[in-house]
């Protein structure tokens, strides 16, 4: 990302009077964190000792080791943790795995965070080293050593007595080297001055702690801090710069500085100190970059080296009337559509790789269309190295060269426009009233009535509606100006149908520089629909009686015609088995036929029940798994041996009403054993979902049907076996035709004499969980 600051300089340049000699090229703080962390990085199993640690972690000259187990990342174990784990404790760190004493769960961060964010991001939790992963693989480590040289790079001119510590903990040059780390522990600091006779003998530091007494397995009872402490001690005086002072630390590898004066102890400055106040710094003046360029009126612009832009400001979005940054992030500075020449930007972006400066007056387009003119100032930007990272720039505006022209086209098409309005807003059949927060009206379509226009301009909009609806109205206005979100109520008021007119009324907010200035109340007579409605619902009350009616009609009718046929039946049984002695064939054959006609009028008055009865169930829907239903179904069927039926597909879950979905799938799979012709019948049942259905299917190889039969058979009554030896109602099909379309499906059948033939019917899908997690199963098997 390019460096940002440089853009006061070229706003500021372009408002003195722009001069190419006025760039500032300043190095890029904003680079990611790969490009200066460590990758050699040390690690250790958690099951080795503190020694072996102390050891590796010595003879590398490093202050932290990462502990890895199978490849994570599990610890980090750093000379703080030796000394306050191990060292204050007493412990022997022969006998200590490195596990008791590292830091877990360890804090990692993307390779691809940016160096300011990681610095927040370790003065937040504390820490002084970052792991860095790349997706689950350990890429490198970064400390604030390495981000505290990037960082003071930018440059930095304070005096370092204005961030050192001036609270200096010291300890004389004969205290144990156990009692001085008790001291920096309990006061969480990693060094301390060392003292003799009132001046600094030398500095006693972690690392000193670290290298001369624990990996050398030193007794720190016995051990004297003037023995180990780091001599001479690096000085500098208050007035020194803390970039000075970084270099200073950064050349001689150290992590503190003693600030004398006249040979007194002033204070000490720290890496941290040093890090804390650049970074501080840095943010500070990116936060006052970012201001200025988001209030700006001029649009500012960065791009990578192929010109795929990184960043616009609002000036640069509202310029080219676009409706957000993300119109252009991400994409080729400029498109095409911004372009009426599209040839004049390969010119363009081919002259900004060759020229340290371009400027260029360019005739473009808006997102919406809308012819512009604008200066474009643009310069390369570079890494901290030097390299060439991108480009970046400045959009001027200067269509305003035609402002008094432009200003009047516009007060015209406004007049205009307000023309329009009002003629509109004054023929529309609803009233529109235009009222502030305490409820005083602005303007108003056409008159309210009884009441003239004139009169009601000015008034409250509450002098007009009845006393019972104020509440509902004033809180729905208060909370429209509250969310500037529309909302609707209805209310009861004077109106063309009297008294009792009923209105819907929407409250929309209108907006002017992000506050409503008022509510537009658009209010609809909507008396007469009320009215159809109310009307509609006694309609379909009156239905529902009817076929409430029907259905008992249907239940008595059918037991009435049922009981004389059961009467019949029996006599024919009992005349049957009592003279079965003298009756001749002919007389058996007419009594046999008089009891297959019974059973058929039987069946026929159950099918017309059934047939009465379809479509009316839909209330007392269920999800229902065919797979497991279908077995059912096909065992209340009566399967002769030589017919197989099978499953081809996997059957879903629909919602359905249990008994007529049973219904449709027993009266195809008995129409096709019917008709079964052949010596070894087969019957298919197979399911395809489409997009927004389920398809069906049920096919057998029995003798099939004539075309133009295939319409006929869905009529009721009837049947195409008659004098063929089959038995039929002729109201099988029909029954279910009418209950698959009364869920929304279709029903067909493809047939050719002598092949069989296949009954297809569709039914719309539903949003099953039920059936989206047995699919999902299906597929993870």
């Amino acid at each position: 990302m390019a460096d940002k600051k440089r853009f006061i300089d070229i706003a500021k340049n372009k408002v003195k009077g722009f001069s190419t000699t006025n760039y500032v090229t300043s190095p890029n703080i904003w680079m990611e964190i790969n490009q200066v962390m460590s990758r050699d990085v040390a690690t250790i199993s958690s099951n080795e000792t503190v020694a072996s640690a102390a050891m590796l972690m010595s003879e590398k000259n490093i202050s932290c080791i990462v502990v890895v187990e199978n490849g994570n990342v599990t610890g980090i174990l750093t000379e703080t943790d030796i000394l306050v784990k191990t060292v204050v404790k007493g412990k022997d760190t022969r006998r200590i795995k490195v596990a008791e004493v590292m830091s877990s769960p360890v804090k990692t961060a993307p390779s691809d965070m940016l160096v300011l964010e990681a610095g927040e991001f370790m003065e937040v939790e504390h820490i002084k080293r970052l792991p860095i992963m790349d997706g689950d693989i350990l890429a490198g480590i970064v400390t604030q050593t390495d981000l505290t040289r990037v960082l003071t790079s930018y440059g930095m001119w304070r005096d370092i007595s204005e961030i050192m510590s001036k609270d200096v903990c010291v300890i004389q040059k004969d205290t144990s080297v156990a009692e001085a780390a008790k001291v920096m522990a309990s006061r969480n600091i990693s060094s301390i001055v060392v003292m003799n006779d009132g001046q600094v003998a030398g500095i006693l530091t972690e690392r000193d702690l670290f290298k001369r007494v624990v990996a050398l397995n030193k007794n720190p009872q016995t051990t004297k801090t003037g023995d180990v402490m780091s001599f001479p001690v690096f000085s500098v005086p208050p007035n020194y710069s803390v970039f000075s002072a970084s270099r200073t630390m950064e050349n001689n590898n150290i992590r503190r500085l003693a600030v004398l004066e006249d040979r007194k102890l002033r204070g000490i400055v720290t890496q941290t100190d040093i890090f804390k106040a650049v970074k501080d710094k840095i943010q500070s003046e990116e936060e006052t970059v970012l201001g200025f360029m988001d209030e700006s009126k001029i649009g500012f612009y960065m791009t990578d080296l192929n010109h795929v832009v990184t960043y616009v400001n609002p000036a640069f979005v509202r310029l080219f009337e676009a409706s957000e940054s993300n119109d252009f992030l991400n994409r080729e500075f400029l498109q095409e559509r911004f372009w009426i020449d599209p040839e004049e930007r390969a010119n363009f972006l081919g002259g900004l790789d060759k020229e340290f400066i371009r400027s260029k007056e360019l005739s473009l387009r808006t997102c919406k269309g809308k012819k512009i003119y604008v200066t474009v100032f643009s310069s390369p930007t570079t890494g901290i190295g030097g390299e060439l990272n991108g480009y970046q720039g400045i959009v001027y505006d200067i269509t305003e060269k035609k402002e008094l022209s432009a200003f009047r086209r516009a007060e015209e098409a406004l007049r205009e426009s307000e023309k329009k309005w009002r003629l509109l807003a004054e023929n529309v059949p609803d009233v529109i009233l235009s009222v502030r927060k305490d409820g005083r009206i602005q303007f108003i379509n056409r008159a309210i009535t009884g009441f003239d226009v004139n009169d009601v301009i000015g008034k409250t909009i509450y002098e007009y509606i009845p006393p019972e609806h104020h509440q509902k109205v004033g809180e729905a206005i208060e909370r429209v100006f509250l969310t500037k979100k529309s909302e609707s109520y209805e209310i009861g008021a004077p109106g063309e149908h009297g008294a009792n007119t009923v209105w819907e009324t929407r409250v929309v907010p209108v907006m002017v520089e992000g506050r409503v200035e008022v509510v537009n109340l658009i209010s609809t007579d909507i008396t007469e629909r009320m009215e159809f409605q109310e009307r509609q619902a006694k309609l379909l009350n009156r239905v529902q009686k009817i076929n409430r009616e029907l259905n008992d009609f249907a239940r008595i009718v059918s037991h009435d015609l049922k009981e004389p046929l059961r009467t019949i039946k029996i006599a024919a049984k009992w005349i049957s088995d009592d003279c079965k002695d003298v009756l001749d064939e002919k007389g058996k054959e007419h009594l046999e036929l008089l009891s297959n006609q019974v059973t058929r009028m039987y069946d026929l008055i159950d099918n017309v029940l059934k047939y009465s009865r379809a479509g009316h169930l839909k209330n007392q829907k269920e999800w229902i798994d065919l797979k497991v239903l279908m077995p059912q179904i096909i065992s209340m069927v009566s399967v002769p041996e030589h017919i197989e039926i099978t499953i081809d597909d996997e059957l879903p879950v629909i919602e359905f009403e249990r008994t007529q979905i049973a219904q449709v799938f027993q009266n195809l799979l008995s129409n096709a054993i019917k008709y079964i012709d052949k010596p070894s019948g087969h019957i298919r049942i197979g399911c395809l979902a489409e997009e927004d259905n389920w398809k069906f299917s049920v096919a057998d190889n029995g003798c099939g049907i004539d075309k133009e039969n295939f319409e006929k058979i869905f009529q009721i009554y009837q049947t195409l076996g008659s004098g063929d030896g089959f038995r039929s109602t002729g109201i099988g099909l029909t029954l279910v035709k009418k209950i698959i379309e009364t869920y929304g499906g279709a029903i067909w059948v493809e047939s050719q004499p002598g092949r069989g033939c296949t009954f297809f019917f569709t039914l719309p899908k539903q949003d099953n969980q039920l059936e989206n997690a047995r699919l999902e199963t299906s597929a993870a098997c």
